[in-house]
């Protein structure tokens, strides 16, 4: 069997070596028909090359070539190279052959094939062989910087499966810990193809391993990899933006204290990873797509090692720092010929204002507020986790997400209820007077579910009047007269509100308890 792949090779050298048919330079064969000269692909078949003409889809001659021209020999040439790489996997395969030199010999003659038909087919070759064989992990080092090098020469390679095909199996190679950094940083110089399909993928290659690294500087040079990330966060395509916000998550969690550039260039600005990965998510928040506005929500609960001042800048549609200015300032500030616009803000004092900063301006808010409940379900998700580690972040959202037992989608009253139920099970606050009209509301939804959960949500929550109490235990009452089926619910409710109100229980109206005996239970008159 090691014979047969030694004469694999022997013929793949002689087509694709310097002096091959296949390796002296690119060439197409012309065909000529109704609509003139159309090149075709590297590959043909050889019935048609005998034919001396090849078939389209209808069935009509779409090209005629003479058998002797250098097109017909490059179209054999090809279609031999094709037989001799199937037959090199299906040995190079088997458990008794050694597959690394067969490897390595067609990873060389890579660098000499200018053909793209072959090229490819000798790329998918290698990666069948070390799929099946695991060939990487058995190499030597010498013998995997070899294989490195041929692919890393295709980098700049015209076409994109070429591209794509050669960046997995620096992937693969990447997964190898003594040319691991070799392998990233080669991996790294895929993020700038054209190719929206091949930057993804060399995105995701890097996720696992920057994940699996707690110092991102022992794998990689971290400040180049960010500017080019940056930069990726500006692309067109959604797949792309998406997988560069995983790759700064997962910096933001690795290393969240190291201090880099706010803005590219700007030295004099230097922030946590934590705070500027959190700023750029707020900005994504405002992406057209609806997948990415979820999802930088949804990692927004996660970062709670940001700056305080700047989590509660996300529920504040005012830049930090700096305040809209009265009619009466504009007049004592400008003269009036210098008249200021409705709309000026007054930074005299806010030396560290910032575009940036004004991203983060109200981006939760603008995620309750967005038209479709799967931004609206993940903004409160990401509120709940933020503010249960926090508890002024909590006085201060608990407000914004009472608001959203309102909202018209069942799923997300629910969510917001049980959000502000968690928050208050972590911080025991005391529920304000003015936003127990909405808590009462959510007592006659016309969903069971949510009743319940508001149930269990006023019998865990204090409330800072007697008055706020004595409304909500009249209501009860109404609630209990209208749904039958709410009853028990609402009695662990009376119990809950007893429990966390004991010195203002005693200042209410005394309740008569009184036995019905036609339905055997204890009924609160």
């Amino acid at each position: 069997m090691d014979r047969f792949v030694a004469k694999c090779l022997e013929g793949l050298e002689q087509l694709v070596g310097s002096g091959g048919l296949l390796g002296s330079g690119r060439q197409h064969a012309v065909a000529v028909g109704a609509s003139g000269a159309l090149p075709l692909p590297d590959v043909l078949y050889p019935a048609a090359s005998a034919a001396g003409h090849v078939a389209g889809g209808d069935g009509r001659d779409v090209a005629r070539v003479d058998p002797q021209t250098d097109s017909v020999r490059l179209a054999v040439a090809t279609e031999r190279a094709s037989r001799l790489l199937r037959g090199l996997v299906v040995a190079a395969t088997s458990p008794q052959v050694q597959s690394e030199a067969a490897v390595v010999s067609l990873a060389l003659l890579l660098r000499s094939c200018t053909s793209f038909g072959v090229t490819f087919m000798m790329l998918d070759a290698i990666r069948q062989v070390t799929a099946i064989k695991h060939v990487f992990q058995k190499m030597s080092e010498q013998a995997m910087v070899a294989c490195l090098s041929s692919f890393a020469i295709l980098v700049n390679d015209e076409h994109a499966r070429i591209r794509k095909v050669a960046l997995e199996l620096v992937g693969s190679m990447s997964l190898v810990p003594k040319i691991r950094p070799q392998a990233l940083r080669i991996v790294s110089a895929f993020l700038n193809d054209p190719a929206a399909n091949v930057q993804v993928a060399a995105l995701l290659i890097l996720l696992p391993q920057l994940w699996s690294e707690k110092n991102l500087h022992n794998l990689i040079i971290w400040p180049s990899l960010r500017l080019t990330l940056l930069g990726m966060l500006e692309s067109k395509d959604d797949a792309v933006r998406s997988a560069t916000v995983d790759i700064l998550w997962c910096a933001a969690q690795r290393m969240p204290t190291e201090r880099v550039e706010s803005s590219p260039g700007d030295k004099s600005q230097r922030v946590p990873m934590c705070d500027d990965v959190f700023m750029r998510l707020c900005d994504i928040v405002n992406d057209p797509s609806l997948f990415l506005r979820a999802k930088a929500l949804l990692l927004l609960g996660t970062l709670r090692k940001v700056s305080p001042s700047l989590h509660s800048q996300t529920l504040s549609k005012e830049i930090g720092g700096v305040s809209k200015l009265r009619r009466s300032q504009k007049d004592t500030v400008m003269s009036q010929s210098q008249r200021m616009d409705a709309g000026d803000f007054d930074i005299s004092n806010s030396d560290d204002v910032s575009l940036k900063s004004t991203s983060m301006c109200g981006a939760f808010i603008h995620g309750l507020e967005d038209e479709f409940a799967i931004v609206r379900s993940n903004a409160i998700d990401a509120i709940c986790e933020l503010a249960c580690g926090s508890i002024q972040f909590a006085d201060t959202s608990v407000p914004f997400l009472v608001d959203m037992f309102n909202d018209e989608h069942r799923d997300i009253r629910l969510n917001a209820i049980t959000s502000v139920a968690k928050i208050s099970a972590r911080w025991a606050f005391q529920l304000k007077d003015d936003l127990v009209d909405t808590v009462i509301l959510a007592l006659f939804d016309g969903d069971a579910d949510i009743r319940e959960a508001t149930h269990k949500l006023v019998g865990m929550t204090k409330f800072d009047s007697d008055i706020a109490l004595k409304r909500l235990v009249d209501v009860l009452h109404k609630a209990r007269d209208t749904f039958s089926d709410s009853e028990l619910s609402i009695l662990a409710t009376f119990a809950g509100l007893g429990r966390s109100h004991p010195d203002l229980v005693g200042g209410l109206q005394p309740m008569d308890m009184t036995t019905t005996q036609s339905h055997g239970r204890m009924d609160i008159l």
